[in-house]
């Protein structure tokens, strides 16, 4: 597994496109601190920690986590055909209507 990966499963962080091409470590992609990671792993641990039978988006809710939710969702959709959640439809307003949603990466 290469540091790329690593930084889009949101394990490592990346500043700007240089962490993909040809960023240096504590430069431009490093280590999260402790904190980061084990509020991560609490969050993780918790969901994988449900039942799969009673809830069938536990494998959704865990890839949503790691690589996001439109990214987890076309994931378990075209590849594992899995159950995934439909996406969050924010309510409409006029002082919303023309923002757009910062984590929403195409």
């Amino acid at each position: 597994m290469t540091y790329t990966n690593l930084i889009r499963l949101r394990l490592l962080w990346g500043d700007g496109t240089g962490a993909y091409d040809k960023g240096r470590f504590q430069a431009s992609w490093g280590c999260h601190g402790d904190e980061y990671i084990g509020r991560l792993y609490e969050r993780l641990r918790k969901i994988l920690g449900k039942n799969a039978k009673e809830n069938p988006y536990v494998p959704f809710d865990a890839l949503s986590l790691l690589i996001g939710d439109k990214n987890a969702r076309a994931f378990c959709k075209n590849k594992l055909g899995l159950s995934y959640r439909p996406p969050h439809v924010p309510a409409s307003t006029p002082e919303t209507d023309d923002m757009e949603d910062p984590m929403l990466v195409d």
